[in-house]
């Protein structure tokens, strides 16, 4: 198969699943709401995004998020996985 092949079928099959992308994009956007708002209940700011001295003990920033993360319960999934879904893929 040619380059030219290679190229003209890439295109015909990123055509066909633009949906796919549009859906994973939808889930992001509604993902990111749930993030935010979840932060704000919290009063999550940005002091918490700021302390760290490296060891992760007794650190306001790793106390707020594990705290997130313990109200949220299995919904908390959707923190442990929106980095690498929403933002690591777009970045």
């Amino acid at each position: 198969m040619g380059e030219e092949n290679i190229i003209a079928l890439s295109k015909k099959v990123e055509e066909k699943i633009q949906e796919q992308f549009k859906n994973v994009d939808n889930i992001c956007q509604i993902n990111s709401l749930k993030v935010i708002k979840a932060f704000q209940e919290a009063n999550l700011s940005e002091m918490h995004l700021n302390s760290a001295t490296g060891y992760g003990i007794d650190e306001p920033g790793r106390n707020k998020i594990e705290e997130i993360y313990a109200k949220e319960g299995e919904r908390g999934s959707v923190f442990k996985f929106y980095s690498v879904r929403c933002n690591g893929l777009n970045s």
